[in-house]
């Protein structure tokens, strides 16, 4: 489930134009410092989960139990947009795959139909949604096995670009590309469905990361030698056409982008219901009553109503900063928990995956420097945010369980 997660969209649809705007180099650089935030976070994730037993909710159940209500709370809020939003992203990576085929269809209303269809899907059953997965990975490994024989088709091989100076700039391809690489927490909303969650999601979750980055470097050696400079940056869809059977990243594409979007609408969720279930947020009595053999029910027909109006946003590329901005204050929280705990060296903080200290400060340092220079005053805004919404939960001076 991780890997599916972190290998999507921007696979399919972005890299080949990122490796376009800076060349093999300069994408290998960027992939770098985007997995220097991912692996690091991933790493802390794998540490602070074997100390705990995770509840609803994933990473807000992580920090609640590790900082208390209100550090939970005031994470949970970011936590649960970033994941909303994601379902509009995946949604348009859907639309751009199927207008590829029929491009006389309105691309707006392709993403709205795979979000509908989508809650559907959540309403009626989340088992199907997980059931259908290992046949998604295999649609994956079809779609980029066919990429790679697509090289043995090529008459003329094309010179690798090794450098390019971008038409953007770097922060903003930054920001086109990190939801690359996030998904890192799926793992850890699984704790309760594992027989071995300490020793699962540590190897789990750093070999799907492991796994994503050597594609992801991999296939821009692929990208840099099938396209030009100008094939790349023009054309999103170039996997398709280099492929040695293009329909079949097609239904890679397709069946990955759905079955994310299908997993963050019901993700998300989750996170809305667990932070009512606490009472943190006003009209939690509502949500909470929605909540039918386990699913909550009302929190996903909220849920669908703000990926709905993301989706006005108008398309992947407008999506993805700010998707960015709330994943990084998500990474940023999970370095900081772990360098609390280890900090304050209470004898009840025993992970059996033990990391050093420099880990999650390297972390920690990273999301927020990633934070600030993506876009500072989203970043601020952000922040304050939490901060206000922290200190209005620290007033209510809730009773932690």
């Amino acid at each position: 489930p991780t890997v599916l997660t972190i290998l999507g969209a921007m696979l399919y649809l972005r890299e080949g134009y990122v490796v376009g705007e800076v060349g093999l180099v300069g994408f290998l650089l960027l992939l770098a410092a985007i997995y220097i935030v991912t692996t690091t976070t991933a790493i802390s994730l794998s540490s602070v989960t074997t100390n705990v037993r995770i509840g609803d909710g994933g990473v807000f159940s992580l920090i609640s139990q590790s900082l208390g209500l209100e550090a939970g709370g005031a994470i949970g809020i970011p936590l649960y947009l970033a994941v909303s939003f994601g379902a509009a992203m995946y949604a348009f990576a859907f639309s751009e795959g199927w207008c590829a085929i029929f491009p006389d269809h309105p691309a707006w209303l392709v993403a709205l139909g795979c979000l509908l269809l989508a809650l559907l899907v959540a309403w009626v059953s989340a088992r199907l949604a997980f059931a259908v997965q290992t046949v998604v990975m295999v649609g994956t490994l079809v779609a980029l096995v066919s990429a790679l024989l697509g090289l043995h088709t090529m008459s003329t091989p094309v010179e690798l670009e090794l450098w390019n100076t971008p038409s953007v700039d770097w922060v903003d391809l930054f920001a086109l590309f990190f939801p690359a690489a996030t998904g890192i927490t799926v793992g850890a909303a699984m704790s309760g469905s594992l027989a071995t969650p300490r020793r699962s999601i540590p190897k789990g979750t750093l070999a799907a990361v492991a796994v994503s980055f050597v594609v992801y470097a991999g296939f821009a050696f692929w990208y840099a030698a099938v396209g030009t400079t100008d094939a790349l940056r023009e054309n999103y869809t170039l996997m398709v056409d280099a492929a040695a059977w293009g329909p079949g990243i097609l239904i890679g594409l397709m069946a990955s982008t759905f079955t994310a979007t299908v997993s963050t609408i019901i993700a998300a969720p989750r996170v809305l219901h667990a932070l009512s279930r606490f009472d943190l947020l006003p009209g939690s009595s509502h949500l909470m009553a929605g909540a039918e053999n386990g699913e909550p029910r009302r929190a996903l027909l909220v849920t669908g109503v703000i990926a709905g109006l993301a989706l006005m946003s108008g398309s992947l590329d407008a999506i993805a900063p700010l998707l960015t901005v709330f994943f990084l204050i998500t990474y940023a929280s999970i370095n900081v928990v772990l360098l609390i705990e280890q900090s304050l060296e209470l004898p009840s903080f025993r992970p059996t995956f033990r990391v050093s200290r420099i880990v999650p400060l390297t972390g920690s340092v990273a999301c927020l420097l990633a934070i600030l220079a993506v876009s500072p005053v989203v970043g601020v805004i952000a922040l304050g945010l939490v901060a206000a919404m922290y200190g209005w939960l620290v007033r209510r001076k809730l009773a932690t369980p």
